[in-house]
């Protein structure tokens, strides 16, 4: 009978340790860890920028004037600087929105031709070029790479532009004339967009405006007090913009 009892002492002694053993390797679970939200492009922003602006207008004289003046071309650039309002909406990483910007600008350029076959000693032909301000509405459609945005634009532009011609010839005529439009055009673009403090943002982006072609009538040159000369021109004009801007996003 003692020998029976040893062995039931010992079976159960045994049987305690396995659950011991068994409670150390038992797995613990824990939760997952809840992973930081991504950034969110949604919402209405506004903001400013400033950056520089460069093109060129291409005037070809027509009519009369044409047969004595060739066409010449106008480089320009300068500083730009205002502000834009703007609202986007992200679905996925997908963001889409639409933008309004204002700049004021002090691009400004002249060139000059070829006047009177060159057969005038001294006689010349200058046209200058100023923008004064460009504006423009566009659809924004881009990538979001959490805190990161790259994007493209496309829209509608204005500008107000000053267009001058002079043409001068020594003792015999002494002519200038200024005309000043705002033009409609087009506009595409694209840039990049960073989220780096919260709710702001920073971004560089490029944009090409084209207004295209016009014919444009410059005041008439008198002829002897009794005959008006016409003087028109059909002028391409278009700008070209970087700029670094800054936006707040509500």
């Amino acid at each position: 009978m003692a020998k029976y009892l040893s062995i039931a002492t010992a079976a159960a002694a045994l049987l305690i340790a396995s659950g011991a053993n068994a409670a150390d390797i038992a797995p613990v679970y824990k939760s997952a860890p809840v992973a930081a939200p991504s950034y969110s492009w949604t919402g209405f922003y506004i903001g400013g920028h400033v950056g520089w602006g460069w093109g060129e207008a291409a005037a070809t004289p027509t009519g009369i004037v044409g047969l004595i003046a060739d066409p010449f071309r106008v480089d320009h650039d300068g500083f730009v600087g205002g502000g834009q309002v703007g609202y986007n909406y992200q679905f996925g990483n997908i963001v889409v929105g639409t933008e309004g910007e204002i700049s004021w600008s002090d691009l400004n350029g002249s060139g000059g031709g070829n006047f009177l076959f060159g057969l005038a000693p001294g006689a010349s032909l200058t046209g200058t070029f100023q923008n004064n301000w460009n504006a423009n509405v566009s659809t924004r459609l881009g990538v979001a790479f959490n805190t990161l945005l790259v994007y493209g634009k496309a829209g509608i532009a204005w500008a107000n532009n000053d267009y001058s011609v002079a043409a001068v010839i020594p003792g015999v005529l002494n002519y200038a004339s200024t005309i000043s439009e705002t033009e409609t055009g087009w506009l595409v673009g694209g840039g990049v967009e960073w989220a780096f403090a919260g709710n702001w943002t920073m971004k560089i982006e490029g944009t090409y405006m084209d207004f295209g072609q016009k014919n444009r009538a410059f005041t008439g040159i008198p002829i002897g007090g009794v005959i008006t000369l016409p003087v028109n021109a059909d002028i391409d004009s278009h700008i070209s913009t970087i700029k670094f801007g800054v936006n707040y996003r509500f």
